[in-house]
């Protein structure tokens, strides 16, 4: 079959008439006259030579289609990720395995081509004879990937999907989104339990993160019972050198949640791991979920804050809330008004020169002012303190030089709202782990910015920028001052964010979080690093990939640009080399990089940065990754979540004992594949040899009857 477009066949009608009149014209009559058959081979020789010249300048294509009918192809995707290995008494992968065997093999050959594929952290193509022998033993599942792979593994598009899995899709892409972008049927057998397996676990771990030395560490368990009833049982948290806390406590069943308190001592100084683990039920099957693990990172006593205001705002109000929920901050105030002020709170101090020398870092507030004080605040920062400036306006003289912001003298100019625009740099540093959800900094709300402030300093670095119309304004930046540290919002009203990330369902307070991490930043006593790395967790799941970053600096805090950095990942126990990468430069300074499919173990990343070929930077890294895994949250799987891709891809859902009708009632029909090739006609040497005769054949016809 021919297939043209509109143009082409445009192009060949309108060659085919100009050509036809041309030769027409020419050769109606000619001097002297010519015998009638002389005339028409004349004129059909210019005719094909006029049409092959206007084809050479339109290029039409001409499109064969070649059609024909193929046996459809059928996909059976088996899951053999770890959660399948469960129940112990009879695995979910067995009865997948037996189905396919004993079920589906025959059955559906009869009526397609049937090809096997086996799908969870890696997915492949397996032929039927190796079914028997698949194991679970994949890291994760994920669904999308594997659909994925199927397809492109195979040379003709499958007519239908059969899928047998538990549900439990923990990873990648949406599942539902893309299965449904495919417009390709996806049957499901769920072997997802019908009924519950009791099972106690350990959901989540909720603590501070880090403490000070020898302090009470609270610590709260999410434990979730799986069961008819409420059970008793025992939990412990251990640490390298053994078992440091035992209790009891009460599980509810049914899947609900109970929050227990686990208070435990911090230790020395230093990074400690620590594992809760729950005693297991008479006859559970499922252990592996009932540990976790957690770190935390000890410091030297407490940190010492002092906040220095005019008088008390929101901002103030909203950061001292969270110092005093801190348990390893010591918080104090100073309020810089010239009378007293009305409203008497505990821990306010009269004047800055008297807690100044026994500080770790001083937030000052919009509108504070500190007069002679200022001088201090200075030396205090040049000494190695750190400073907080929260919206410094311009009576602020005293200690501009420390702000990393320019702060016009001359006009004070409008307060604009400026919405939060992600910096690359600012994405990797410790400042910015904020837990903003799947929203982002940019969905936060827009805030004010004092118009005296003009823009950064030199020798700052921006870590978030925001948009007001067409003007960019720095919201969060850094410095080095002497051999201390600045950090500086530009807006106030700041405690909106606390507000708004809440209402979208994210279980973070955006304000208070930067307030913390600033702080911790401000109070690192280590030298300024040119390289410093940082992972996204100290401790992984297994089956999680680990996400790295790096920020190759100078002296002053600023990125240094064009820098190649790349590394190796170490069995912190064998020291055997496990993976090696380079990481990508998201510019500015900033790189990352991501490792996956790293067994359960501690690894430490060496991290070499280089500038112009030469060794700039080394750093290391510490991190785990848990023996508790992704598979581990829900071995029972999710009915429903298969039968929402079933119904969303126009297939049918299955439960395991009526596989049998599956094979049956799927009848995919025959495959309809087309083959295309394209017919063009371009100026090469074949089609110019062709011209040529034919001009050439009518000029020497012309000529011997005298018509030249």
């Amino acid at each position: 079959m021919i297939d043209a477009g509109a143009r082409d066949v445009v192009a060949i009608i309108i060659s085919i008439v100009v050509a036809i009149v041309l030769a027409f014209v020419l050769y109606r009559t000619t001097t002297p006259t010519l015998p009638r058959w002389i005339r028409l081979a004349l004129g059909a020789l210019r005719l094909l030579a006029v049409l092959i010249i206007i084809l050479l300048v339109t290029d039409p294509v001409l499109r064969l289609t070649k059609t024909s009918r193929r046996e459809p192809v059928i996909a059976v995707m088996l899951d053999d990720s770890r959660s399948m290995a469960f129940p112990e008494s009879e695995a979910k992968l067995d009865r997948a395995k037996r189905i396919v065997i004993d079920t589906l093999v025959d059955r559906l050959k009869a009526k397609a081509d049937v090809r096997f594929f086996t799908f969870s952290d890696v997915a492949g193509e397996i032929p039927a004879a190796e079914i028997e022998n698949v194991d679970a033993r994949g890291s994760r599942t994920d669904l999308a990937a594997g659909l994925r792979s199927a397809i492109d593994g195979m040379d003709t598009r499958p007519a239908a999907f059969v899928l047998l899995s538990d549900g439990g899709i923990n990873f990648g892409e949406d599942a539902l989104h893309y299965s449904s972008s495919l417009r390709i049927p996806v049957h499901t057998i769920s072997l997802a339990g019908d009924e519950t397996i009791p099972d106690i676990s350990v959901d989540r771990i909720e603590t501070s993160g880090a403490a000070y030395a020898n302090s009470v560490v609270p610590v709260w368990l999410h434990l979730t019972g799986r069961h008819s009833g409420a059970v008793e049982t025992e939990v412990t948290i251990s640490d390298s050198a053994g078992t440091i806390l035992t209790k009891q406590v009460v599980i509810p069943g049914t899947g609900a949640r109970t929050r227990i308190a686990a208070d435990i001592e911090a230790g020395e100084i230093g990074l400690h791991r620590f594992r809760v683990t729950l005693a297991p039920l008479e006859g559970e099957e499922v252990v592996a979920n009932n540990t976790m693990a957690f770190s935390l990172k000890v410091i030297k006593g407490k940190i010492r804050v002092c906040l220095v205001a005019q008088h008390p705002t929101w901002d103030f109000a909203f950061a001292r809330r969270s110092l005093d929920a801190d348990p390893n901050i010591d918080a104090s105030i100073v309020f810089t008004a010239p009378d007293e002020p009305r409203v008497r709170m505990e821990g306010v101090v009269s004047d800055l020169s008297r807690v100044i020398e026994d500080l770790d870092v001083v937030v000052v507030f919009r509108g504070a002012t500190l007069g002679s004080r200022g001088d201090d605040l200075i030396q205090f920062v040049r000494d190695g303190g750190g400073l907080l400036l929260v919206s410094v306006d311009p009576s602020a003289r005293a200690w501009e030089d420390a702000s990393p912001f320019v702060i016009s003298s001359s006009s004070r100019g409008a307060d604009l709202m400026y919405t939060p625009r992600d910096v690359e740099v600012g994405g990797d540093h410790e400042i910015m782990k904020v837990k903003t959800g799947s929203y982002g900094w940019s969905s936060l709300p827009p805030v004010p910015v004092d118009g005296s402030v003009q823009g950064p300093r030199d020798e700052a670095t921006v870590l978030l920028s925001g948009v007001s119309g067409d003007k960019v304004m720095p919201l969060v930046t850094v410095m080095r001052y002497g051999v201390g540290r600045v950090v500086a919002f530009s807006p106030f009203d700041l405690w909106r964010w606390d507000f708004v990330p809440k209402g979208f369902g994210v279980e973070t307070s955006a304000f208070s979080e930067l307030l913390l991490n600033s702080i911790g930043w401000l109070t690192e006593r280590d030298e300024i690093k040119r390289l410093a790395l940082s992972a996204s967790k100290d401790t992984y799941l297994w089956g999680e990939p680990a996400e790295i970053s790096a920020r190759v600096t100078d002296e002053n805090l600023k990125p240094v640009s064009g820098a190649s950095v790349e590394g190796e990942i170490r069995d912190a126990v064998s020291g055997e080399i496990k993976h090696e990468f380079a990481m990508g430069d998201r510019a500015e300074g900033s790189h990352a990089a991501r490792v996956d499919f790293l067994p359960p173990s501690r690894y430490i990343a060496a991290v070499t940065a280089r500038v112009t070929g030469e060794v700039y930077a080394e750093g290391r890294l510490e991190f785990s990754v848990d023996e508790r895994g992704l598979e581990d949250f829900d071995v029972d799987g999710d009915n429903l979540a298969l039968e929402q891709i079933a119904a969303a891809t126009g297939g049918t859902a299955y439960r395991v004992q009526d596989s049998a009708r599956l094979a049956e009632e799927l009848n995919p029909g025959s495959t309809i594949a087309r083959s295309y090739k394209d017919l063009r006609l371009r100026l090469t040497l074949a089609c110019f040899l062709v011209l040529a005769a034919i001009l050439g054949i009518e000029w020497l016809v012309r000529k011997r009857k005298m018509l030249i």
